[in-house]
């Protein structure tokens, strides 16, 4: 039912791997929890663990990337009404404000390097101005790219 294609994959495996600080291959709710504040969500404690329970298949309290997949996929890409959620996601990128986000914006939110902000931004970037704008970002939550 999945409607990923290879460049979704490889930006939700971007994002997982930033997100786990220690490295160490898995991804644990206290790591899910940062990530998500830094980009504006402040998940209550409960919400996350439903979040997880929901997820995490072989029950260890951590998530692997195909569980971190299934944890986008379901909570952000089939909740398109969940517009007030994806706002305060690139209000909280757009540092300056000015309505658009730069490559330099997703590396500060995101802690990625620039070169995965850039495949990033080339992915959600549709009119090709180096910048993504709000409605750019709505068509990357849906995987309305490309």
């Amino acid at each position: 039912m999945s409607s990923l294609d290879e460049d979704d994959h490889a930006a939700i495996a971007k994002t997982y791997h930033s997100m786990d600080e220690n490295g160490d291959g898995r991804v644990s709710m206290a790591e899910v929890k940062r990530a998500s504040k830094r980009i504006g969500i402040d998940l209550s404690t409960d919400k996350l663990k439903q979040m997880m329970r929901d997820v995490d298949k072989n029950g260890d309290g951590y998530l692997d990337l195909g569980e971190f997949e299934k944890l986008i996929t379901e909570y952000m890409k089939h909740d398109p009404n969940d517009i007030k959620t994806a706002r305060k996601i690139f209000q909280a990128m757009d540092v300056d404000k000015d309505g658009k986000v730069t490559t330099s914006e997703i590396m500060k939110a995101m802690k990625v390097s620039k070169s995965d902000a850039n495949d990033l931004l080339a992915e959600a970037d549709s009119n090709k101005d180096g910048k993504m704008s709000f409605d750019e970002f709505v068509k990357v939550m849906k995987g309305q790219t490309g």
